[in-house]
């Protein structure tokens, strides 16, 4: 039995909390205007974290002041126990801990991850399935990372060699040091200066790095500035839905496959008929703007640093716990255990006291009785667990939020990120203007490797690409191959340059990768400009076909 624990932090309930969550996160406007390396902390002698993709992302781009709050009732989770224990007790992880295997060393040596079919089965994820293995991909892993099998999601994201590229695996296992690594799936690769979308949580496609609590984050004085991602008890949270595309919103790519209501109760929904229509995988959650904090009766520096994230950026639902439970996604580190790990981090910050006057680290991950009167004194507990409790009936869904109103729209509640070196636009984007539309089909990753997953193409003379952006420099990215043509591009307004995207390879073959066909460089800075790229409808001499294709812009301030 757990021993009964006061908190450390006394005062707080004689403090005002609008000033104790001043001092500890600063002033909450006052994001760094220095150019960020994505994969780099801005800052490492104060081990600040590192900070991922374009300040448009989803994850980066605060919540805005047209968002439209709708109450979503979210209950705390009850899990009794099978058989219920007595005297009754609830072991539902409020929060559970979604650990990410944040791999971040492109110069490691490259390891193969070998496709093992045990996924979520019970058995041992260890060896590879077959009787030869299956390569899925070669990623940088230190030769003594190691992750043993086990029935976790185990959602990873590694850095290649370019240091920009992040290629994603669920559910990651290497048993033995120095030896391949097993998972059921990899993820096309994501560019770091991009969207961030696109990831390996196999519930929604969404990242395993954009939403995760980094190392460097949620300690005294260094809030969580962007979006976090959690799971849900998606038969209890989400809307029933019939169809697979009605389980999902943006920014998800995707559902469950057993989310559909012909699946029962373990469908969306299926153990709970009234929940609102719009709470589907990807739904971004949010404490309203109009909601005191101080007022929310939060007695932690974590819990109450998480409640300003959370109305200042939101969480996206982008996975599910199987069962009851609450789960925060969080870096397990550079070593793949504790030892490293936000689980330790968060120890040493954050202290209680226990029933001998002992100074002791408060758990990251906790169960609801770990909160209330269960384990030991009826009127103590841990506070982290509680508030997350609260904070968890304090979150509405933010019902209009998607790719052309991110956050909700309006004027952001917190300053957007410092600009990035270099910034990535997918190709999905509403700034891309297609015409005509419908002369352009999109493609993935059954003809290359694309970014974020996708592309447009066309082969129609006549057709085009308007893409306006502010910056001094632009590459585009786009394909090489044996069915590849010509096109034309002019910026704003000035000479068509004819461009030959003509290659060997033919699409779908193995290793084609969209790489850059265009850049131009030299313009004027602070201005607004217009690229224009337009299919001739030739092939060139190096292929026999004349498709275009456009996977993404890259533009540096």
């Amino acid at each position: 039995m757990k021993h009964s624990r006061r908190y450390v932090m006394r005062s707080l309930a004689a403090v005002g909390l609008c000033v104790v969550c001043a001092l500890l996160l600063g002033a909450p406007g006052n994001a760094s205007a220095q150019t960020r390396d994505p994969v780099n902390p801005l800052d490492p002698a104060k081990n600040s974290p590192i900070w991922p993709f374009a300040s448009t992302s989803p994850w980066n781009m605060p919540i805005g002041s047209g968002a439209q709050y709708v109450p979503i009732n979210l209950a705390v989770p009850n899990d009794p126990g099978n058989p219920p224990s007595d005297p009754a007790t609830n072991w539902a992880q409020v929060p559970g801990i979604h650990d990410e295997y944040i791999v971040l060393t492109p110069t490691a040596p490259f390891t193969d991850i070998n496709y093992s079919d045990v996924a979520w089965t019970g058995g041992d994820r260890c060896p590879f399935s077959g009787m030869v293995p299956t390569l899925l991909v070669q990623v940088p892993v230190p030769a003594d990372y190691v992750v043993p099998s086990s029935g976790g999601d185990n959602s990873a994201a590694f850095l290649m060699p370019d240091n920009r590229t992040i290629i994603q695996a669920q559910p990651f296992t290497r048993c033995d040091a120095g030896l391949p690594a097993t998972s059921v799936i990899s993820f096309n690769y994501v560019d770091i200066y991009g969207d961030g979308r696109w990831g390996s949580h196999g519930g929604s496609q969404l990242s395993a790095i954009g939403g995760s609590i980094h190392l460097g984050e949620l300690r005294p004085g260094i809030p969580v500035r962007h979006a976090i991602s959690i799971s849900v008890d998606s038969s209890i949270v989400l809307h029933s839905c019939q169809t697979l595309n009605d389980c999902f919103r943006w920014p998800a790519y995707t559902a469950d496959s057993t989310a559909t209501a012909d699946h029962g109760p373990g469908s969306y929904g299926g153990n709970n008929p009234n929940a609102v229509a719009g709470m589907k995988m990807g739904a971004l959650l949010a404490i309203p703007a109009s909601t005191n904090i101080d007022a929310l009766g939060l007695e932690s520096i974590p819990g109450q640093m998480l409640a300003w994230t959370l109305q200042n950026y939101g969480a996206y639902i982008v996975d599910t716990t199987g069962g009851p439970g609450f789960n925060i996604d969080a870096d397990i580190g550079p070593n793949g255990t504790f030892a490293g790990s936000k689980r330790e981090e968060f120890e040493n910050d954050f202290k209680v006291i226990d029933q001998f006057g002992n100074e002791i680290g408060m758990p990251f991950e906790e169960r609801v009785n770990d909160g209330d009167g269960t384990h030991g004194n009826p009127s103590l507990g841990y506070p982290w667990t509680r508030d997350v409790q609260k904070l968890m009936q304090a979150l509405y869904l933010v019902d209009n939020n998607g790719p052309d109103s991110i956050g909700g729209g309006g004027t952001p509640l917190q300053p957007l990120a410092p600009p990035l070196a270099l910034t990535r636009f997918e190709n999905d984007i509403s700034a891309i203007v297609r015409s005509p539309d419908t002369a352009w089909v999109q493609r993935g990753t059954e003809i290359a490797a694309l970014s974020d997953g996708t592309g447009h193409s066309s082969d129609v003379a006549g057709a085009s690409a308007t893409f306006t952006f502010t910056g001094t420099a632009l590459s585009w990215i786009g394909l090489k191959c044996n069915v590849c043509g010509m096109a034309n591009v002019s910026i704003d307004g000035g000479t068509a340059q004819p461009v030959d995207t003509g290659g060997q390879a033919a699409p779908g073959s193995a290793g084609l990768t969209s790489e850059v066909v265009f850049a131009a460089s030299g313009l004027s800075a602070g201005e607004s400009h217009t690229v224009v790229i337009t299919v001739t409808g030739t092939n060139s001499i190096n292929s026999s076909g004349a498709h275009i294709l456009i996977d993404a812009f890259d533009v540096t301030p």
